[in-house]
């Protein structure tokens, strides 16, 4: 069953048949860590002069009976003239170009001027094995950023479903500038030559590989067949190390001082005259030590439970000076509302109970961790002080308000002296490198090459698969040489196989390797990637932020109470006084809120309200204005209504009124109880009246009487 081959190529309208496109021979070489490449010769009607049929950098597919079996982009086109022949050679490279042209970058914090905050950015300065969170990575993981960083600027490679099989080594942190991705992943590769690139084709966009060698495919010839048409096989026993011993070396700087350290990680017979021996500079660690004193004192408490007690008399005399001036009993402490400032980080504000001291001295460190409370607190107390003087002769009192604002810093912190240790600690030695280093390359490597003699080109072997032979040598059944580079030509069948170890590692013991690790540079910038510092080492040392703080503003006094006696001596109690005290003044509705103004006025005023020259004359009085609702008094428009009279008419009639007993009210009484029934006796003779005429005349009184 013949094969049929296709080429596809974008951005054209190439989809024919290598045949119908005049393709006289397709050669595809494919290479693990390497660039792979389709070769196209064309014998074109118009000789090698003519119009390319391929356009520059155009993405090209070619195809096996409809299933992708390589897509690269057309790069070189050599034109080639030998008599009576004209050629055109179509060179296409696969996506291990793309990595070659590519320079690797890394996210950094950088420092923006404009809005003043760090952003990431990518930079060409590279410190290998370092996560942006700074954490280290493992090869596997480095790769895999590499090959999505490649992705994202254009490469036709995409990451395969999981990666969890990838090398789980990790290296020390190494600082680099300006490499390509393809030397990025041939570097980290030299660690572990067990491992090979393999780049399936099958797919839309090419997928990048790594396959470990005893998880490879394993492809099985047989010496003697007609397939097998040429081999050559050389054990590599002087790659395979006994054993591995690895020196990390630091230089340390600690409070000042520096020393050396050294940490050895050994893996099979590091003392083996074969044995690979590495001494590694990792960066040491550059510390200081920060102390801190704090003088704190208890703010003064009361009640049960204990409170902080702000009005506390003997600690304000301390805290201000001003107030020491007062005795006791000139000085009260009305209230004291006191106001924690927000942090200037953003931080939460402290509650005040949790600020239970004031600080005096020293400073309180940022870096103090733990149940540590500090804020700036500013006290607004409200007083009354006495001011007395003398005054035209008269000892003066007077009273007056005033209010004073006390900042301080206040804190949880108790009195001690506090230290830490800061800066860059030292960079650690990845775990298990050596052993991981000695699995690797302690297995035997093989090397040489095979040619085969196939009907038909087909999905034989790729770079990353391991080879046995049958009908040689019993070891080479079972040596699972790895495959670095395969062949293929189109239209003969023809195969060719390289295996070997990976060519970016010079076999002779490793000695590229152990140059290129005694050249490690140092990281010494390696936390400046997540801070943004281009100075970050770790090692500054952060002062104490917040010191103590007293700053007093108090506003002028306002009278609230005079009190002035007539006595001369300045000595003599307080006998005779005129008291002015607003605090007095009070109201039958507490509601009440209308302002009050004490001030002297006029008004009318009774004299002498118990005598006939009862009268109202004008007086100056203190008093205030009129205030609150008017209370309605009723008029006097009757007898009874009178406070010294009878309350009522009623079973009063033929009564006369008299003066009472106490001679303070008057009252009802019955005639008979002031005029007798019978004759009088030594009565004159005769009275004023009426006769029986009715005529008024004197009436003889024998002739009048009571009924």
């Amino acid at each position: 069953m013949s094969v049929e081959w296709k080429l596809v190529c974008a951005d054209t309208s190439i989809n024919d048949t290598l045949a119908d496109l005049d393709i006289t021979s397709a050669v595809l070489s494919l290479e693990s860590q390497g660039v792979d490449r389709l070769t196209l010769t064309q014998e074109p009607d118009a000789g090698f002069i003519g119009t390319a049929l391929i356009p520059y950098n155009s993405i090209c597919q070619l195809l096996r009976d409809d299933v992708t079996f390589f897509t690269g982009r057309r790069r070189l086109l050599p034109r080639v003239a030998s008599m009576p022949q004209e050629t055109m050679r179509y060179e296409i490279a696969g996506p291990w170009f793309d990595l070659e042209r590519i320079t690797y970058g890394q996210r950094w914090q950088v420092w923006n001027v404009a809005t003043e905050t760090t952003t990431w950015q990518y930079k060409n300065r590279l410190i290998l094995g370092q996560a942006e969170n700074g954490t280290a990575m493992t090869i596997g993981q480095i790769i895999a950023d590499v090959i999505t960083y490649a992705a994202s600027k254009g490469a036709l490679l995409a990451l395969p479903a999981s990666t969890a099989a990838w090398p789980a080594m990790k290296l020390p942190w190494e600082e680099i500038n300006n490499v390509k991705c393809s030397d990025v992943i041939n570097r980290l590769l030299a660690f572990v030559p067990d491992f090979k690139v393999h780049i399936d084709y099958s797919a839309a966009t090419p997928v990048f590989n790594l396959v470990a060698r005893s998880a490879a495919a394993t492809v099985t010839g047989a010496i003697g067949t007609d397939d097998i048409s040429e081999i050559s096989i050389v054990e590599r026993s002087d790659m395979a190390p006994p054993g591995v011993r690895v020196k990390f070396e630091r230089t340390h700087s600690v409070g000042g001082s520096s020393y050396e350290s050294t940490e050895v990680q050994e893996a099979g017979t590091p003392d083996h005259m074969d044995a690979i021996e590495i001494t590694l500079p990792l960066a040491g660690a550059n510390l200081q030590t920060q102390s801190a004193r704090v003088v704190s004192e208890e703010l003064p408490v009361a009640g049960d439970p204990l409170a902080t007690n702000f009005l506390n008399k003997p600690w304000w005399k301390a805290q201000v000076p001003a107030l020491a001036e007062y005795a006791d009993a000139d000085l009260t402490l009305i209230e004291c509302t006191p106001t924690v400032e927000d942090p200037p980080d953003g931080g939460n504000t402290p509650a005040i109970e949790d600020l239970p001291r004031v600080l005096v001295d020293g400073s309180i460190p940022e870096w103090l961790t733990g149940d540590v409370y500090t804020a700036r607190v500013t006290l607004a107390l409200k007083y009354n002080y006495i001011e007395r003087r003398i005054d035209d002769g008269k000892k003066v009192a007077e009273v007056k308000e005033a209010t004073i604002s006390h900042s301080l810093v206040l804190t949880s912190v108790p009195t001690g002296t506090y230290s830490r240790t800061s800066g860059d600690f030292a960079e650690p030695a990845p775990d298990g490198f050596a052993a991981a280093l000695y699995d690797s390359w302690s297995q035997l490597q093989y090397e040489g090459n095979i040619g085969l003699d196939l009907d038909d080109v087909s999905d034989y072997a790729h770079p990353g698969d391991n080879l046995n032979l049958t009908g040689g040598l019993s070891a080479w059944s079972t040596m699972n040489a790895q495959i670095q580079q395969v062949q293929y030509e189109i239209e003969t069948g023809r195969v060719a196989l390289v295996i070997g170890p990976a060519k970016r590692v010079d076999p002779a013991n490793l000695l590229s390797l152990m140059r290129r690790l005694r050249a490690r540079a140092l990281p010494i910038n390696h936390l400046a990637r997540t801070s943004g510092n281009p100075a970050d080492r770790g090692g500054n040392v952060q002062g104490g932020d917040i010191g103590p703080e007293k700053n007093t503003v108090a506003t002028g006094g306002r009278y609230t109470y005079l009190s002035v006696d007539p006595d001369y001596d300045p000595d003599a109690p307080y006998t005779k006084t005129i008291e002015l005290d607003p605090t007095a003044i009070s109201k039958g509705n507490e509601s009440d809120n209308t302002a009050i103004q004490i001030k002297p006025r006029e008004v009318y005023l009774i004299e002498n309200p118990d005598t006939a020259a009862r009268a109202y004359r004008l007086h100056q009085v203190m008093a205030s204005a009129s205030y609150g609702d008017p209370v309605a008094v009723a008029a006097v428009t009757t007898f009874i209504s009178l406070t010294d009279t009878p309350a009522s008419y009623s079973g009063q009639g033929q009564k006369i009124l008299a003066v009472n007993a106490n001679n303070d009210a008057v009252e009802f009484i019955a005639k008979s109880d002031i005029l007798p029934t019978s004759t009088l006796s030594n009565t004159p003779v005769s009275v004023l009246g009426k006769d029986s005429a009715g005529n008024i005349g004197w009436v003889e009184v024998a002739a009048f009487s009571c009924p």
